[in-house]
């Protein structure tokens, strides 16, 4: 059994280095499914959710090394078209190996995903975005079941649900339309970081993708794809969670290797409760120490608004403070 003991009274205080994204690092890792090139991928997180698309991705036909936080992907023999229900039901992320295993080999049989418990979790935007496309989806005994003909080709899709834009729905569509014959538009296209560093990978890889960060998406699909070397975005989220614990703890964090414009709104939320906030480009500086925070209200919402992920923590910080905070989980 392992256990955490805390021991108290003292203000937080020192210098972290931010990790790269897990959310990003996984589609990223995916993308690797539409080239025979190598794809090397800087900065990505030593994290249990990276290994085990790292297992997905091998029998799938990739031979993935990695050290130090870098994955060197290149393809091999024995390329199946199966993602299996043991490997995608720890992990509901692993969806996103519907769209670039259908685009580029024409079939995949993928199990329905598993592995978050943060209540329903439906593709049926992912589902509807690869028939506009063209493929033909047959759904039997647990796994989704596409084929398309002979190429995917380009549609006009609108992949917004009842609770906003499909990240992994953006990415799914977003990297089968890269192969697609003709143009793909994607409307109410999500517009979080993750999603934009995702069609910049796919860009360096020779990817032809206009409206990048905004809401529309058209891609002019593409007949290969090359290999690459890139580099994973900070973690939003886990930069967040850190200013959260400086401002719960009123203490002083600097966070290093870390982006400002991912998190303005967080930013600006804590400015606007008595936290001292300094940035640079790649820096952010917290400063909470005998500060008497006020409360807030927060509303999540898809970015550029309060991302859900960071609404327990700042739940937490809310604890800490004198007076009523309101938080509505959308």
């Amino acid at each position: 059994m392992f256990k955490y003991t805390i021991e108290g009274s003292k203000n937080i205080n020192g210098t972290v280095k931010i990790s790269g994204s897990k959310n990003a690092s996984l589609p990223l890792l995916v993308a690797s499914i539409l080239t025979d090139e190598p794809v090397t991928l800087h900065n990505v997180p030593d994290l249990v959710d990276v290994q085990v698309l790292i297992n997905i991705l091998e029998p799938l036909g990739k031979k993935v090394d990695f050290k130090n936080n870098t994955t060197v992907i290149i393809s091999q023999n024995g390329k199946s078209d199966e993602a299996p229900y043991k490997l995608v039901k720890k992990m509901r992320g692993s969806i996103i190996v519907l769209g670039p295993l259908l685009a580029k080999r024409k079939h995949c049989k993928v199990s329905y995903p598993g592995g978050c418990a943060f209540g329903p979790r439906p593709i049926d935007l992912h589902l509807k975005g690869m028939e506009a496309l063209g493929a033909k989806i047959d759904i039997t005994a647990g796994y989704i079941d596409a084929t398309v003909k002979d190429n995917l080709v380009g549609a006009d899709i609108n992949l917004s649900g009842k609770n906003g834009p499909t990240v992994l729905g953006t990415d799914n569509v977003m990297m089968a339309a890269t192969l697609a014959k003709g143009t793909t538009i994607i409307r109410n296209a999500a517009r979080e970081p993750e999603c934009t560093n995702l069609a910049e990978l796919l860009k360096a890889m020779g990817a032809k993708i206009e409206g990048i960060g905004t809401s529309t998406l058209t891609i002019e699909g593409v007949d290969y794809l090359k290999g690459v070397e890139f580099e994973v975005i900070p973690d939003r989220i886990e930069t967040g969670t850190f200013l959260a614990m400086a401002a719960a703890g009123r203490g002083k964090l600097k966070l290093e290797n870390t982006n400002p414009e991912h998190l303005t709104y967080v930013l600006d939320l804590l400015s606007s409760i008595g936290c001292d906030i300094k940035t640079t480009k790649s820096t952010i500086e917290i400063d909470a120490s005998n500060k008497e925070l006020k409360p807030f209200e927060i509303e999540t919402l898809p970015y550029p608004g309060f991302p859900t992920d960071l609404q327990a923590i700042f739940t937490t910080l809310a604890c800490t403070i004198k007076g009523s905070s309101k938080i509505k989980e959308t």
